[in-house]
């Protein structure tokens, strides 16, 4: 299976595989932009850009987020303090989860397979 022809390998650039409302998904998290993609059709590997969402509102998180889980309603990120989640119909941010004033990292973050990129550009 191959990726999106338009997914191309800038320095920066992470990419994750997940599962979305029963399809493969690919979410690409630069600095300024998450890019989500769907697999529609699996045997003539045909992907669809679903959305294009802006990560400046977010900037100082965008280092160290990644994906956790996705729906066609929403994206579930995550850092080693906050859960985020995005409503693509609204367009709207909101934080669902903080660790204050600890220094220590939640357990669901030490535990979350799912941390690393499928592959990075450097």
């Amino acid at each position: 299976m191959s990726l999106p022809e338009q997914v191309t390998c800038v320095s920066g650039n992470r990419f994750y595989l997940l599962e979305s409302d029963g399809c493969l998904s690919l979410i690409q998290i630069s600095d300024a932009w998450m890019k989500i993609w769907v697999l529609k059709e699996y045997e003539s590997e045909e992907w669809h850009l679903v959305d294009t969402v802006s990560l400046r509102c977010i900037k100082g998180l965008v280092p160290g987020i990644f994906p956790i889980c996705q729906t066609g309603e929403c994206v579930f990120l995550a850092t080693h303090k906050q859960i985020l989640v995005f409503y693509r119909k609204t367009r709207v941010w909101k934080e669902m989860y903080s660790v204050k004033n600890s220094s220590t990292l939640p357990l669901w973050y030490s535990a979350h397979a799912f941390r690393g990129t499928i592959f990075s550009c450097q």
